[in-house]
């Protein structure tokens, strides 16, 4: 449901919670790799959590966004990162059943989906036009998950090459989306105190709600 009047729901308002956390866990993924140069198994899950937690801000978008341009991109989007992050978790259970490298062409192949989405400005994860990403932030991440997905298609080919794409990525993409939940924390701050000076009486100072 859209705010009106500067009031935001409680989704929209602690979305740069969901933000934050998920830039953390990919500058800290980058810096491990970086640092210990090597990825273990272990890191896998803390890219699914970072999967599972952009399908709930693009569900979040593609809810809000109803009947517009990418609406049904949005949804085909969150699924897909829903599926990429339980075919992660679910790793030790599937197994047997399903090879390991084809398990990784699979999540490669969303990977690349995704930043090819990125690339053609078609994919956006934003709650508000106010924190919407730059074209050229949105550029370069999606550039740097096709190079990740690329990377997981060829399995075990790919292992030499996936520590320095990894750290890449997570130290870059990082900070790109550490400035998405900079900016969606100062929008969703700044909300109170322009609701709050639109009501001063008349005469009195009041400054525009940039939130919309």
């Amino acid at each position: 449901m859209a705010a009106t009047g500067g009031a935001f729901t409680p989704i929209r308002r602690y979305a740069w919670v969901i933000l934050l956390i998920r830039a953390m866990l990919a500058l800290a993924l980058g810096i491990v790799v970086v640092a210990t140069r090597e990825f273990r198994p272990g890191l896998a899950n803390v890219i699914a959590v970072y999967w599972l937690l952009g399908g709930l801000l693009t569900l979040r978008w593609a809810r809000a966004h109803r009947h517009e341009r990418g609406e049904r991109v949005g949804y085909g989007a969150a699924l897909a990162a829903f599926a990429a992050a339980f075919a992660v978790f679910a790793r030790g259970l599937i197994k047997g059943a399903v090879q390991e490298d084809l398990m990784l062409a699979f999540v490669g192949m969303f990977s690349v989906v995704i930043g090819l989405l990125r690339v053609s400005g078609m994919f956006r994860e934003s709650v508000t036009e106010e924190i919407r990403r730059s074209r050229p932030e949105a550029m370069v991440l999606g550039i740097l998950e096709i190079a990740l997905g690329i990377v997981l298609i060829f399995g075990s080919q790919g292992r030499p090459i996936i520590v320095p794409v990894l750290g890449i990525w997570g130290i870059v993409g990082g900070a790109i989306m550490l400035a998405d939940a900079i900016r969606a924390w100062r929008v969703f701050h700044r909300a109170p105190a322009a609701s709050t000076s639109s009501a001063a009486p008349p005469g009195a100072d009041s400054e525009t709600d940039p939130s919309g």
